[in-house]
């Protein structure tokens, strides 16, 4: 999971500076992959009768912080491949 996310930043950070839509497009993809790799942890977390209360939180934490990372990085990526999605983010609420 830290090696995709580890990939994911790089491919985002040349898809934004270059405007690469091939970077742009893999670093989308592995956000399917990191979030997958996400569920699966959380899932053995609750699966596992014998785990301590501190550990499944620190998990938990820690597959919700890696998802939210993956999640931005995953917005970013996607206003390379449409533009549109940046004016978007630009409308505040209320048109103002």
């Amino acid at each position: 999971l830290e090696a995709k996310l580890e990939s994911m930043f790089k491919l985002t950070r040349r898809a934004f500076k270059e405007q690469d839509e091939k970077a742009a497009e893999k670093a989308v993809w592995i956000r399917a992959q990191a979030a997958a790799a996400c569920n699966a942890l959380l899932k053995r977390v609750m699966e596992d009768p014998n785990i301590s209360v501190h550990r499944a939180v620190s998990y938990t934490l820690l597959e919700r912080h890696f998802k939210r990372t993956a999640a931005h990085l995953y917005h970013i990526a996607s206003a390379v491949l449409d533009p549109a999605m940046l004016i978007e983010h630009r409308k505040s609420p209320g048109g103002l």
